[in-house]
């Protein structure tokens, strides 16, 4: 106040009131230029010494005289400052209002300044507004999507958004206090009282499960993105992929083909949403600019010109057709110089020039276009401006119109984030439904190859394989085919490789057997001949001859029975009889049977605990006590000898091991210790290593050796652990 009183260059200016009005206008809308302008709507009235009208609030405004502005400012709500008052009206409508005077000095009269602030209400904002607005103090943004409304007396004075309300507010009569809540209609409704008379409701949709969904969805996609993130924080992710299970490939795969073209679908989606939005919004402003043509030929049809000193005319209408349309209306004349505008003080103010665009000026004027829209821009805010060609009744074009269509940057964004949001949420679920259909899908894939895979592992030489079953007659089906038929071909392939080893063994122990029994049998020959020439020549120790003949012949008779005996025992393995027992216990019972045999038998067994095996008993004795004695024989003379008998736990097998500091075996000879025929010592037939062999692998174990040259000899014997 004291500001605007002391101001020479505002005086100066109120002194050419009331033929020149813009100087006046221009120093009081300079100096109400503040941080939160947005939020009031500035008019000034202004009265001179006898009561004259200087200056009004718009071009074509009601004139109102000074007396009854002093009535309402002496109605109106004292504030701190003395010429500042408050005002509320039955209407609902609220606001400031301001009176200075302005005292004569240097006969220049004395002028009353009326200020009236009137907030800015959202449907006063649309449009270039936004550009101008600090979103730190906008409301828009957070309003944008609600409804509300302002009751009085329980009749609604005024209702913005979609929401219907009703006209009287006996819907929220149930909300108590000043600050209450009320969900009715889909929506939720904030009711605010801010005195007896008054109240204002705001009102958003309920947010459904959708809603609650799109949190879901969101952490979802969060952690998701965290674990690519890890994922490829580790490198060589590309490497681990390459290394999963069939299944899981085809998981992968599944899943990152849904998942890439819901991404497509999503880009082109907005992508659409975009192209629709923008068409829409060309769309609308060609009708309402077709419209807004119409209802001013209907007025102004009788023109044969218009000319810049119209404006005080034209104001009028273009602000009433303004408020019908809810758009700004601006008028050009031939020669691109703005005539009048809804909207005058975007031209006053300097953010829009007063001239018509250059490109649609040419296009207009030259290029006879019928309809014009082309995209403009203030600072960064872009916009819709469509452009026509203004005739009068005889059809001569005398003016352009020009009708710029303010969308707001953000109802883009709004749309688009409004349509995403359920749209993740389906996403989302589907990318879950289709990783759970890709698992289904790829364990019904490889259930047959799983099969296939355990049969091959159960699959044996010695018969008893199964064939698979499949009934779809696919690739699957192929599959399964071709393994029975290789398993029929392995099963014949297999008796013809055991008839063919059989009469292999059969042709090297008779050759074995033909050699052990021909040793024998020349000495038995010579001896027999010699005793039948000593008997013709009547010898005299004749007796003696025939005791030491009977002697060699009765040794060479007792060889021939071990040969045959143990040939008979490798060609007649007893049946197998297998049995639950206690690997250790048999151990022990191997280690107290062979001691004080010539060599210090230890044990490493454990202490506590069954080592149950699924095997022969008896067999399984005689193996253990044959690699004894052969450990016993392959200790040197002279050196003391140590064997110790150990066993331990690998996986899901019992390992049992027979240690010796023997001579060890020599290399050339390695390869034929389990060879049926084969003996390193001087006596016997070679045949125990080879039973041993045969009685381990009849209970599904297997035997093997390591041996060191003159250090000694370990034989391993493994069989499954029954209790894994």
């Amino acid at each position: 106040e004291e500001t605007l009183l002391r101001d020479r260059e505002l005086r100066n200016a109120l002194s050419l009131l009331p033929g020149n009005t813009d100087p006046a206008l221009g120093q009081l809308q300079r100096r109400l230029q503040y941080e939160h302008w947005n939020r009031y709507r500035p008019t000034f009235r202004i009265y001179g010494e006898d009561g004259e009208s200087l200056l009004v609030p718009d071009l074509g405004a009601d004139t109102i005289g000074l007396e009854r502005m002093d009535a309402q400012f002496a109605k109106a709500r004292p504030t701190m400052a003395g010429n500042l008052r408050f005002v509320a009206n039955g209407t609902g409508h609220r606001g400031y209002l301001a009176r200075l005077v302005f005292e004569g000095r240097r006969e220049r009269p004395a002028m009353v300044l009326f200020i009236e602030l009137r907030p800015a209400g959202m449907e006063e904002l649309p449009g270039f507004t936004d550009l101008f607005i600090d979103e730190g103090v906008s409301l828009t943004r957070s309003l944008e999507g609600s409804s509300y409304a302002r009751y009085r007396m329980d009749d609604l004075l005024f209702q913005s958004g979609d929401y219907r309300y009703g006209l009287r507010a006996d819907a929220f009569r149930e909300s108590t206090g000043q600050l209450g809540r009320v969900q009715l209609g889909g929506h939720d409704h904030l009711v605010y009282r801010p005195d007896g008379e008054t109240m204002v409701v705001v009102s958003r949709p309920t947010q459904g499960i959708i809603g609650h969904l799109t949190i879901f969805s969101y952490l979802f996609l969060f952690y998701f993105g965290c674990a690519v993130i890890l994922a490829l924080g580790q490198g060589n992710v590309l490497a681990q992929l390459t290394v999963r299970s069939f299944r899981q490939r085809i998981n992968l795969a599944m899943a990152g083909m849904m998942t890439a073209s819901l991404i497509i679908i999503g880009l082109l989606t907005v992508y659409y949403v975009i192209a629709s939005y923008n068409e829409r919004n060309r769309s609308l402003i060609s009708e309402k600019s077709r419209s807004v043509q119409v209802e001013l030929e209907q007025r102004l049809g009788d023109r044969s010109e218009l000319i810049l000193e119209d404006r005080q005319t034209l104001f009028p209408i273009l602000s009433g057709l303004s408020k019908v349309f809810f758009t700004d209306i601006n008028l050009y004349g031939l020669d691109g110089r703005l005539l009048s505008s809804s909207r005058p003080r975007v031209f006053k103010e300097g953010f829009m020039a007063q001239m018509m665009d250059p490109e649609a000026y040419t296009d207009m004027r030259f290029g006879l276009h019928s309809s014009l829209v082309r995209t403009e821009r203030i600072g960064k805010l872009e916009y819709e401006t469509a452009y026509l060609p203004f005739r009068n009744a005889k059809g001569d074009i005398i003016a352009f119109l020009s009708i710029p269509y303010f969308g707001r940057q953000y109802g883009l964004q709004q749309e688009i984030l409004s349509l995403l949001a359920p749209l993740i949420d389906i996403y989302v679920f589907l990318i879950l439904l289709g990783v759970l259909v890709a698992l289904v899908i790829s364990n019904r894939i490889t259930e047959p190859l799983r099969i296939i895979r355990q049969s091959l592992r159960e699959l044996r030489l010695e018969g008893g394989n199964r064939t698979i079953q499949w009934e779809s007659n696919d690739e699957i089906g192929a599959l399964v085919k071709e393994y029975n038929r290789t398993l029929d071909e392995l099963v014949r392939s297999a008796e013809r490789l055991a008839r063919s080893e059989r009469e292999s063994a059969w042709r090297e122990m008779a050759k074995q057997v033909a050699h052990e029994i021909k040793n024998p049998l020349t000495p038995m020959k010579l001896s027999i001949q010699m005793l039948e020439r000593s008997y013709r020549d009547g010898a005299p120790d004749l007796g003696d001859r025939i005791e030491r003949m009977s002697r060699t012949l009765i040794e060479q008779i007792d060889a021939l029975s071990h040969i045959a005996t143990e040939f008979s025992s490798f060609a007649q393995m007893p049946r197998s009889e297998r049995t639950l027992f206690d690997l250790r216990e048999l151990l022990l019972n191997v280690a107290e049977l062979n001691q004080g045999q010539g060599a210090e038998i230890r044990t490493d067994l454990p202490e506590n605990g069954l080592s149950t095996v699924n095997a022969d008993r008896e067999q399984m004795l005689r193996v253990f006590n044959n690699l004894v004695r052969n450990a016993l024989q392959a200790i040197p003379e002279g050196r003391e000898g140590r064997i110790i008998i150990g066993l331990r736990s690998e996986d899901d097998r019992w390992t049992a091991m027979v240690n010796d500091n023997g001579s060890g075996i020599p290399e050339e000879l390695r390869e034929n210790v389990f060879v049926p025929s084969f003996t390193t010592k001087s006596g016997g037939m070679g045949l125990g290593l080879a039973m041993c062999k045969r009685m381990v692998e009849t209970a599904d174990g297997y035997i093997n050796f390591e041996t060191e040259s003159d250090k000694g000899t370990t034989f391993f014997v493994s069989f499954p652990n029954v209790d894994a």
